[in-house]
């Protein structure tokens, strides 16, 4: 990509997802950490582009719900 932001923003997105979903998922000890940061990264980057557009943090809550779903079936799989 030639966009001056685009390098910064795959920088912090890397940062997101391999420092701290990474820990998220390790926490978790799910199966596959690597699906789970990918779904996590998703989830978030769908949250910040939802509170763009709407002009509000419901998206960033609607997302943090759904993300503490998905931890919690990942909790019953370990558990079972």
């Amino acid at each position: 990509m030639s966009h001056p932001a685009y390098h910064g923003i795959m920088e912090y997105r890397r940062f997101v997802r391999e420092e701290l979903f990474a820990s998220v998922a390790a926490d978790a000890g799910v199966d596959d950490p690597d699906a789970l940061c990918a779904q996590l990264q998703v989830i978030y980057d769908g949250s910040l582009a939802g509170a763009v557009v709407e002009n509000s943090a419901a998206p960033v809550e609607r997302s943090r719900a759904i993300a503490h779903t998905i931890l919690r079936a990942g909790e019953l799989a370990v558990s079972t």
